[in-house]
Order: C-alpha cells, then structure tokens, then sequence
C-alpha cells in the first residue's frame, strides 16, 4: 500500500503587496496584525494584499499605530520619526498608539505617512497633487 503524500498547497494567485517604512530610529520594533516581524532594518515589507495594522515602537519613544491597505505589487512608503519619551517600555509586546488628533497624508498606492509627501521622494508615476488628508483621532 503506497502512503498517500500531503495535498500541495496552491500557490496565492495575487502577488505581495509592499510597505516600505523610512521611520527612524531604525531599531523601532515593527508589529504587523499583532505580530513581531522585527526591527524596521529587518522588515523586508513583502505582505499579503488587504487590510494591516502596524505597530511601531522603541524603548524611550511613543509608540506609534497606524492602519495600511496594501494591493497586489503596490509599494506604498511610510514616513515617520518616533518622538522621544526618555520612558523605557518592558518586553516587547503589541502596542496601542495613544489617542491623539492627527492627519494622515495618503496618495492611494503611492505614500501613507505623518508628513505631507514632497514629489522628489515619490515613486515615478506618483503625483504629489493627489494627496488626500484623512483625520485621525
């Protein structure tokens, strides 16, 4: 009797979609769906197209949130430099970011950040005059 082999698992029919994050300092632990996918050096940003919630932190700076929206082979940018505390947090863990009024600068499949995007740091074929500013609270 042959042993039956495991089924193949199908390839995903959709490619990665990607986050590029320029967050200083470069040693941020980076949490994607409350998860530790290592240090913003480390992350490679390849993730599967759809909803994410991202979390950035580093001991003695506020810990930042924010949510993302990937689509099949789109790079989207973020731009961040975390604020210092001078506090030190314990173990990494999943964070929440504490509420505070922002805005959100987006350029749908281009750039998501916390600064307006200036046309020279965009990818070609972006257009800094398609911003949208998106409130956050």
């Amino acid at each position: 009797m042959l042993a039956s082999l495991p089924e193949e698992r199908t390839p995903r029919s959709e490619p990665d979609g990607f986050l590029r994050l320029v967050v200083e300092p470069q040693i941020a632990q980076v949490y994607v769906d409350g998860y530790f996918v290592g240090t913003v050096a480390e992350f490679n940003g390849s993730l599967e197209p759809g909803p994410h919630r991202v979390a950035l932190r580093a001991d003695g700076f506020d810990p930042v949130t924010f949510d993302v929206r990937l689509f099949p082979n789109e790079i989207v940018t973020y731009r961040h430099r975390l604020v210092a505390t001078g506090q030190l947090f314990g173990p990494a863990a999943p964070v929440t970011a504490p509420a505070r009024s922002k805005t959100l600068y987006v350029i749908r499949r281009c750039y998501a950040g916390d600064t307006p995007p200036e046309a020279a740091q965009l990818p070609a074929g972006c257009d800094v005059t398609n911003v949208r500013r998106v409130p956050i609270s």
